[in-house]
């Protein structure tokens, strides 16, 4: 997230001093509370680099990480893990320093806009951005709707009947409490309470949802539909109410707010893959930045506390050491080599911008990507390919089909 109304200068000593957030808070008391009488004019306007200057820090080692996701793909990364910085090696005067350069972060003639809505002020949040973990996880809540529930599977898409610059900026401050409220009714909706939403931004400007789920057999969509419309008016009626801004109005001064057809919804089902689906919409970067950064979500995606647990459940992730970058490209060859048919789709890539790496992705058989990686966890911590022989044996006499 970035930080709102914040400079270079400032970006870069929050930067810095978010390492040191977790060890200045055992200090007991609040830095506002604290003695800064030692701290002269000169030494206030020290940049943060400046006090790590005698700092220690641990050499960049070269490491593998390994990653299964429950949307039945395994990355291995390649890289230079960067230098640490050995907190414990500065003074205690450091450390405040590191605070107080960035006790300012919003300048003095900068006031945040918000709202009272659900008796509680909410301001309108700072850009942020959809980062790939995010596309990941959208994925594999995708997936695991898939694979772990039973029913119809649907897409809905809700929509903003407003179309000016406050509605917008409104309804972006609220998007938590929106959230909130349509979570809360969904979950007695659907199939296990297993669904998951992510944020877009249309072409006009406005911000709209998008969530995945499965629905009980019985239900009918067109039944469904029109208690969902029901409900997301019912919130955006509410939050019109509170925040004295018709989110129905119209950009020409009227309003859609005496419309039972408004706001837009649709509902779709779907019969493919759900984790490929989602991705074409978690892939929007572009919808996601540029023009209308002033108008984006707290968060732009999420999911329940049961899809969540699943995921976390079904995912894999291990950094092991290893001599060079190079040996570990070469662990990659040999463990694509013996995967053979269980690679379903591979793909090589370079790694992070300015830095020596390489990247492996592969696709694997559907419920085999944790255990494959458990296996190459083996291989690159020992050297055994033992494990991942027994692994693909067992793996092809499952597929086998019955006589």
């Amino acid at each position: 997230m970035k930080p709102f109304g914040v400079d270079s200068e400032r970006r870069e000593r929050l930067a810095v001093s978010e390492s040191f957030a977790d060890y200045i808070r055992q200090f007991g008391k609040p830095l506002a509370r604290a003695h800064t009488g030692f701290l002269g004019t000169n030494k206030r306007s020290l940049e943060a680099s400046q006090w790590l200057q005698h700092a220690e820090m641990a050499g960049s080692t070269p490491v593998v990480k390994i990653k299964a996701y429950a949307h039945d793909r395994v990355t291995l990364h390649s890289y230079l893990k960067p230098p640490v910085l050995n907190i414990r090696s500065l003074g205690r005067q450091a450390l405040k320093q590191l605070a107080l350069g960035t006790s300012a972060l919003v300048k003095p003639g900068e006031i945040r806009r918000h709202y009272i809505i659900g008796n509680r002020r909410r301001f309108q949040p700072a850009p942020t951005s959809f980062t790939s973990y995010a596309r990941n996880f959208c994925m594999d809540a995708a997936h695991i709707v898939e694979t772990s529930a039973k029913g119809r599977g649907v897409f809905v898409t809700l929509t903003l009947a407003g179309n000016t610059p406050e509605v917008f900026r409104c309804f972006s401050a609220a998007t938590g409490y929106v959230v909130d409220r349509m979570n809360r009714w969904l979950r007695y909706k659907v199939v296990d309470s297993l669904f998951m939403y992510v944020f877009e931004f249309q072409k006009r400007g406005a911000l709209h949802m998008h969530y995945l789920f499965r629905l009980p057999d019985g239900v009918k969509n067109r039944e469904f539909t029109r208690e969902l419309r029901s409900q997301w008016r019912k919130v955006l009626l509410d939050v019109s109410a509170e925040s004295h801004v018709d989110l129905f109005r119209k950009k020409d001064g009227g309003t859609w707010r005496h419309r039972a057809d408004k706001p837009r919804i649709q509902v779709k089902n779907l019969s493919r893959t759900y984790a490929q689906y989602i991705s074409k919409y978690a892939s929007k970067a572009e919808s996601k930045s540029g023009s209308f950064d002033q108008f984006t979500p707290r968060r732009w995606w999420g999911c329940s506390r049961e899809a969540r647990a699943l995921v976390r459940e079904a995912r894999l992730e291990a950094i092991i050491p290893t001599t060079s970058i190079s040996t570990g490209f070469q662990g990659m060859i040999s463990l694509l080599l013996n995967l053979g048919d269980a690679a379903i789709t591979h793909k090589f890539s370079g790694g992070f911008p300015g830095e020596e790496a390489d990247c492996l992705s592969v696709i694997v058989p559907r419920g085999s990507a944790r255990s494959l990686a458990a296996c190459f966890v083996e291989f690159f911590a020992n050297g055994d390919l033992m494990p991942l022989q027994c692994a693909l044996v067992s793996l092809n006499e499952c597929n086998k089909a019955p006589p």
